[in-house]
């Protein structure tokens, strides 16, 4: 099932799913965002795998080729966005950040596509509030409005700004290299967010040693 629960006619558009079994193509329409609620997706994107797990998002444009497969005993739900174009044009416009962040970067084949949680970004604070709010009027009265989309595209565009920023950091001559090595420095600030409290044993700290140390010297 996949349900719509809001599209305007600039094609910023709102869906909800829930599927035990499904294999298709799943293209970003736009600036496109695929949440996971509960269960787990499996996305193929530029011939890159991603598990993709509840509290998970990814990030992708009309160039990002995609392909999900879902494989569940039970019902697993997600949650898709799309903004268009001309939406994040304009924002990135308003925002006085088009020397770091353009909207050529954002929705060309040149943006980082990567998975997400929503724990550890601004957007994601918004998807949480999405998913729970998804059958809710004030969630519908807010996209009659427009203004979900708006703060959708200011999220994304702070949490890009920062990704930007650390590609920046990374000199490697290839694009594939510096992005594969933000991956893993991303990963490691998920993790570290994940165990903040949590003792780190020591078989631990020699799986992930090495990507710790790629996330302390991101921020330097």
């Amino acid at each position: 099932m996949n349900q719509i629960i809001y599209q305007d006619p600039q094609n910023n558009a709102i869906r909800a799913s829930n599927f035990k079994k499904l294999e298709t193509d799943c293209p970003f329409g736009g600036l496109g965002i695929k949440m996971v609620g509960s269960g787990e997706e499996v996305y193929f994107l530029n011939r890159r795998r991603y598990s993709v797990k509840a509290g998970d998002y990814m990030i992708g444009n009309s160039f990002t080729r995609s392909v999900v497969q879902i494989n569940s005993h039970e019902q697993v739900n997600g949650l898709c966005i799309d903004l268009s174009p001309d939406l994040i044009q304009e924002v990135v416009e308003g925002s006085g950040r088009t020397q770091l962040v353009q909207s050529d970067y954002l929705l060309s084949d040149q943006f980082f596509v990567n998975r997400y949680s929503v724990h550890n970004t601004t957007l994601g604070k918004l998807l949480l509030q999405i998913h729970h709010r998804l059958h809710s009027w004030d969630l519908k009265n807010d996209l009659l409005k427009n203004e979900l989309f708006y703060r959708l595209a200011e999220g994304i565009l702070a949490d890009q700004f920062l990704v930007v920023e650390h590609l920046n950091k990374l000199d490697f001559k290839k694009k594939n290299t510096n992005e594969e090595l933000l991956r893993a420095v991303l990963e490691a600030k998920s993790l570290m967010d994940a165990r903040i409290v949590d003792p780190m044993s020591l078989d631990f700290l020699a799986t992930f040693g090495c990507i710790f140390l790629l996330f302390l010297f991101s921020i330097f």
